[in-house]
């Protein structure tokens, strides 16, 4: 339990350790062609496989929900600034704040995103 995605304290670390295969896949297929077939950099990669894992999560949303709300696209999305800000060293250094920041952040999105899509 000690390397559980629950003690993440970025939304990256999070984000590599809740869906290993879809990680691994992701990597693979994407993050890595980008950066090396196209000479895109790694943030630019990075905002591409976001981008493309956020439009695939909503697409399955749609299908599930049968509502087309970009909720779930979004609340993704809004990840990346969240990965930029742990990465700044006074954040990046304390941990506990880390797991602080990320764990209200959990706390808040799924449950609007549920609420959201029920009420919305």
């Amino acid at each position: 339990m000690i390397n559980s995605r629950w003690n993440s304290t970025s939304w990256d670390e999070f984000s590599r350790k809740w869906n290993k295969p879809v990680h691994t896949f992701l990597l693979r297929h994407v993050y890595a062609p980008t950066v090396s077939g196209y000479g895109v950099s790694k943030t630019r990669a990075m905002f591409l496989t976001f981008l493309l894992s956020a439009c695939v999560h909503e697409l399955v949303m749609v299908i599930v929900t049968k509502k087309f709300r970009f909720y779930l696209f979004v609340l993704q999305i809004v990840q990346l600034p969240m990965i930029f800000i742990s990465r700044i060293p006074a954040v990046k250094r304390n941990r506990l704040l880390g797991n602080i920041v990320f764990w209200l952040g959990l706390y808040a999105g799924f449950p609007l995103l549920c609420v959201a899509y029920v009420a919305y």
